[in-house]
């Protein structure tokens, strides 16, 4: 039985196609990760169509579809910011690296020992530099307002991607303030949205010699 055949009633991609979806992200891992979560996520897709008579379970899977599509661009959004940081443009290395003070630090150029006429401590001489903001373990919220802030989101991809990441926390009952809501409709913006938000990933992440 070929990838692509029904299998138990449902038809999913083969696993080479979801992997070349991604074939702009150059980090196998990563690459082979996300191949996995969209084919969870086109499984998910199907099963929720199976439960119309069922509105209590295709409400959990339609909050999975959300989740896990979300995750995708999270991953995805994280992984082109490493990118840039390393190979993109000067402008985008400088914004990245120094878009808020606490990512400034004193580099020791000379130090003067202790003297017996009144200083105690050494006294360090040197200049301010800017240090790489570390990417890891970054919000999602955060992500987005790096994009936004070196331009690799104009404004109206970051309020796509502020969608999905409210869509996505909806999650968490606590954080409700009004009941979530997690209509057909629903899991279509968030797909075109995400769509939209990968391919400005694609395109961007593609330019980069």
């Amino acid at each position: 039985m070929s990838p692509d055949e029904p299998q138990d009633g449902f038809v999913l991609p083969g696993h080479e196609s979801l992997v070349a979806r991604f074939a702009f992200v150059d980090n196998e891992a990563l690459r082979e990760e996300l191949s996995l979560v969209l084919e969870y996520v086109t499984f998910l897709t199907q099963l929720e169509k199976t439960l119309g008579s069922r509105p209590t379970i295709a409400f959990s899977v339609r909050k999975d579809i959300v989740l896990w599509t979300a995750c995708i661009v999270e991953a995805t959004l994280h992984h082109a910011l490493c990118v840039l940081q390393k190979r993109g443009t000067q402008e985008e290395k400088r914004k990245l690296v120094g878009l808020h003070p606490e990512y400034k630090e004193m580099k020791k150029c000379w130090q003067l020992p202790a003297q017996e006429d009144g200083y105690e401590q050494n006294i360090v001489c040197g200049i301010q530099c800017l240090v790489p903001q570390s990417l890891k373990g970054m919000l999602f919220q955060e992500l987005i307002e790096r994009a936004g802030g070196i331009g690799l989101f104009d404004a109206e991809i970051k309020r796509k991607a502020t969608y999905l990441r409210k869509r996505r926390n909806e999650l968490h009952l606590q954080a409700l303030d009004t009941k979530s809501v997690y209509e057909k409709t629903t899991i279509t913006k968030v797909f075109e949205d995400a769509g939209i938000i990968l391919k400005c990933l694609e395109e961007r992440l593609a330019s980069i010699v």
